[in-house]
């Protein structure tokens, strides 16, 4: 069964990143760090089919009705690409009808086409490119939803 959970700080450790993340230690803890702040907001949730953990989402708050929103996905969501990204749109959707978003924006890496694929099939729209953006220097696209 796939569900929607509450978001938990080791969810970090438990979930299989998926290869377009940088998955060394200095990583792990910029994501524990971040992660902390959403804990005690509750701004984000775990995607999680028969106990594995297919995914997290998360809001953070810019400003009165804008939003940042990433998503942490796990190697399995080849596996149940459907089920996931039903559950992603329903959490972006519970999420932007209870914070009242008006703009919700976020980052993809310009060098992976199934992530830009996969963002605009939530309703995303491209708006720029951020070169040297990335970690590591690369390039990401700006993609926003506005209500």
């Amino acid at each position: 069964m796939t569900k929607l959970i509450p978001f938990e700080r080791c969810h970090i450790d438990e979930v299989d990143l998926h290869w377009i993340y940088n998955t060394d230690l200095d990583c792990k803890m910029r994501w524990h760090g971040c992660c902390q702040m959403l804990v005690e907001g509750g701004l984000a949730t775990t995607i999680i089919h028969d106990g594995v953990i297919l995914g997290i989402i998360a809001f953070v708050p810019l400003w009165s009705g804008v939003y940042d929103v990433w998503t942490l996905a796990s190697t399995h969501i080849h596996t149940y690409k459907m089920t996931y990204f039903k559950l992603l749109k329903r959490g972006i959707k519970i999420y932007t009808d209870l914070l009242q978003i008006r703009r919700l924006q976020g980052t993809i890496r310009a060098d992976v086409d199934f992530a830009t694929k996969w963002i605009q099939y939530l309703g995303f729209e491209k708006e720029a490119i951020m070169e040297g953006y990335g970690p590591s220097g690369e390039a990401h696209y700006m993609f926003a939803r506005v209500s």
